[in-house]
């Protein structure tokens, strides 16, 4: 199912009323790529774990869903710590970088005047 079918299942469906409903509803919202639809889909499963309306292999698969779609949660929140962390480590190494270049111009700044104060002294201008 492509994403617009998806949606438009979601609309048809509405709020879900029974485990078929949630199980249905639970599928649905995972296909789709945001963490809200996996929030859904996570709850969706989680609700309907224990359920005696569902067989025990239908039981089983939405506790497997429902930990499939934490999953995704977690490495969702994982992933985006680490870019945090990248983002902050990237702007330190440029301001790193940018201190490092401004100390080369002081040096050779200094250099410069040592060399020309050597010359003058040779010169014994001074």
């Amino acid at each position: 199912m492509g994403r617009d079918e998806i949606v438009t299942a979601l609309l048809a469906t509405g709020r879900p009323s029974n485990s078929q409903q949630f199980y249905y509803f639970g599928l649905l919202n995972q296909e789709l790529t945001t963490l809200s639809n996996w929030t859904l889909a996570r709850d969706a499963f989680r609700q309907i774990q224990d359920d005696t309306e569902l067989s025990p292999e239908q039981r089983e698969l939405a506790s497997i869903l429902e930990r499939y779609n934490q999953t995704r949660l977690n490495d969702y929140e994982r992933q985006d710590s680490l870019q945090s962390q990248q983002d902050s480590t990237q702007s330190k190494l440029d301001n790193a970088l940018e201190e490092n270049a401004l100390l080369k111009q002081k040096i050779q700044a200094i250099t410069d005047l040592e060399t020309s104060i050597s010359t003058r002294e040779g010169e014994g201008v001074l």
